[in-house]
């Protein structure tokens, strides 16, 4: 009987070692993709994720809006033929206003 107690026994511990083992390297390659996706992530947006973190982005969501989205805003100098975009377009209060309206009701 003495045999299979020291067996159970080793059987224990090195079953132990084996689960400790394998939940360590988990953490550490879990940290690792961390790091590693955190440093590719700055590296496709060319290092200057820096700038975007500082500024006030609220600020600059209806000239982005209407230059991304309300293109038709832009309109040709009736002299220059250049382009002439406004700061934001006059219909963007109207389409800001749904959007909240919408994602309150959502809330």
């Amino acid at each position: 009987t003495s045999w299979w107690a020291n067996m159970l026994v080793w059987i224990v511990i090195w079953s132990t070692t084996f689960i400790l083992f394998n939940c360590d390297t988990q953490l550490w390659f879990t940290l690792a993709c961390t790091v590693l996706g955190v440093l590719n992530m700055f590296k496709q947006r060319r290092w200057h994720s820096h700038a975007k973190a500082w500024e006030h982005n609220l600020s600059h969501i209806p000239k982005r809006f209407s230059e991304k989205i309300l293109t038709y805003a832009s309109r040709p100098n009736r002299k220059s033929g250049a382009k002439e975009t406004a700061e934001f377009s006059s219909v963007f209060p109207f389409i800001w206003d749904r959007v909240v309206t919408y994602m309150r009701y959502e809330d």
